[in-house]
């Protein structure tokens, strides 16, 4: 876990105050999905919640190209899963 940590804290998101915040949400959410190990997605509700949120941004945003457990070497803050889902469904809320 403290590989997918070290990975998704490097990230810097944009602010709804950036006037380029269109253009940078989507690739803030495929480098932070990708942060997420192949090995977090053995658990089956863990890999609902990341397909789940991972929806809501594609769908909120229009991104594309974003997937999560591709990588074995990247990481994920455990105690930020549910941080990132509800932020991810707040952004597309508030849409």
């Amino acid at each position: 876990m403290e590989k997918i940590a070290t990975c998704t804290n490097a990230l810097i998101g944009p602010t709804g105050a950036d006037p380029d915040y269109m253009s940078k949400v989507c690739p803030y959410y495929k480098e932070m999905y990708a942060c997420y190990t192949k090995c977090v997605c053995d658990e089956a509700a863990t890999k609902k919640g990341l397909d789940d949120a991972i929806a809501a941004v594609t769908e909120g945003y229009k991104c594309t190209g974003i997937e999560a457990c591709v990588s074995a070497a990247a990481g994920l803050r455990a105690s930020a899963f549910a941080v990132f889902v509800a932020a991810a469904a707040t952004l597309v809320a508030a849409r």
